[in-house]
């Protein structure tokens, strides 16, 4: 059931392949109509760059990203961004980069992990999730020593940090930044957490402990080290 997704550019000469895969419940079998089986959630992994070989078609060595095409990039990611956008219900907050050996892509070998994810991910609703974060931060920010810096709304925990001021979605944990709402990337390190431990304020929702720690990361962005976060801090 692995796929992968691939968009062959040769005026640029080259490929892209976008890892994903049918996960959990296949709730439909034949291919009739839809081009592929229906799954009850479909996961994506990495993107990858190919050159292409003398017949046209993505070879084994994969392309450095800096020698992708600036156009090529940018076609490529606008696709990705069409068809994950509008669907996604969050990110896996315990997927780390496994390397260039990786198994291709996630699948059911995965799926106690799968399940960690849709239990804790999708096991409330957006609203309800979101007024449950809101009941507890309003009782908890008071108490913390960031919460001067600290503004909760209805969906978004505004932070001001000394760089910018941030606003941090209370459904999905994303972060946008000043000016202009851009988007802030921040990856958590889990690669060595327990996936069974969980923090405040109960065992099955690790989008708080997220969105608290994203918080008391941005409230103090000045003393941020992490390169790809300061990178972003620096643009625009």
């Amino acid at each position: 059931d692995a796929k992968r997704n691939e968009i062959v550019l040769p005026e640029y000469h080259i490929a892209a392949q976008y890892w994903f895969s049918g996960i959990g419940e296949r709730i439909q079998e034949n291919e009739e109509g839809y081009g592929a089986p229906n799954f009850e959630y479909v996961t994506t992994d990495r993107l990858i760059f190919f050159e292409l070989d003398e017949k046209g078609r993505a070879s084994d060595r994969p392309a450095a990203i800096e020698d992708v095409p600036a156009m090529a990039l940018s076609e490529v990611m606008r696709d990705i961004d069409l068809a994950c956008s509008i669907t996604s219900i969050g990110n896996d907050a315990f997927w780390a980069d496994r390397g260039p050996d990786a198994d291709h892509p996630l699948s059911e070998s995965q799926s106690e992990a799968f399940d960690t994810y849709r239990d804790n991910f999708s096991g409330m609703s957006s609203r309800e999730s979101i007024q449950l974060r809101h009941e507890f931060l309003q009782s908890v920010l008071p108490g913390l020593k960031i919460a001067s810096q600290c503004t909760l709304g209805k969906t978004y925990l505004t932070v001001e940090g000394k760089l910018r001021t941030y606003r941090i979605h209370l459904g999905s944990g994303n972060v946008l930044m000043s000016p202009n709402d851009r988007y802030l990337c921040i990856v958590g390190k889990w690669r060595d957490q327990d996936p069974h431990l969980y923090y405040l304020p109960s065992e099955s929702d690790i989008g708080l402990s997220m969105i608290l720690s994203k918080a008391f990361l941005l409230a103090d962005d000045q003393s941020i080290t992490d390169p790809v976060i300061l990178q972003q801090l620096k643009a625009g």
